[in-house]
């Protein structure tokens, strides 16, 4: 039980507004807090390499500044970066099938960004778990080196801020 009080004072201070710059507090401990997991998202960059850490830099700012809204919850959150790493992926190996052929990539990358957009947010909009940074993710997955790893880096740090999310 102290634990969950502790947890209701952090959360009261954090998102108390009071018209003598309650705001400024707000945002300023806010951006901290997406300043720091971003930081720590970075730092996983650098070993896989990627684009996705933009779609996570939008679900951050989402998951802080919003938390009580519909696409900051954590099904929204996991359930859209799961259709978007999955669809990111299974598009990239037939882009890496299709430039294996005698094509050319870039038209290879347009027709299977565009088929991971429609089938991520199909599949979002179908099931209604929308979280519209995922279908970000689901082109950086298409085009990232390493599909496979960059879609479980992903899924791992949005897993990580619903746990970061959940501790505030």
């Amino acid at each position: 039980m102290p634990q969950r009080t502790q947890q209701s004072k952090l959360r009261a201070f954090i998102y108390e507004v009071r018209p003598s710059g309650g705001r400024l507090r707000r945002g300023l401990i806010q951006g901290l807090m997406a300043a720091a997991f971003i930081m720590g998202a970075f730092a996983l960059t650098q070993l896989v390499g990627g684009l996705w850490i933009a779609s996570l830099g939008a679900s951050t700012f989402i998951a802080t500044v919003f938390p009580g809204a519909e696409s900051a919850r954590t099904r929204y959150l996991v359930g859209g970066y799961a259709f978007g790493s999955l669809f990111g992926a299974l598009c990239a190996l037939g882009r890496q099938w299709l430039v294996a052929r005698p094509h050319p990539p870039v038209a290879a990358g347009l027709v299977f960004c565009t088929l991971a957009v429609f089938l991520t947010v199909a599949a979002m909009s179908s099931t209604g778990l929308a979280h519209p940074p995922s279908v970000a993710l689901s082109i950086s997955v298409v085009l990232a080196d390493r599909p496979w790893v960059t879609a479980a880096c992903a899924m791992g740090a949005i897993c990580l801020l619903c746990l970061f999310k959940r501790l505030i």
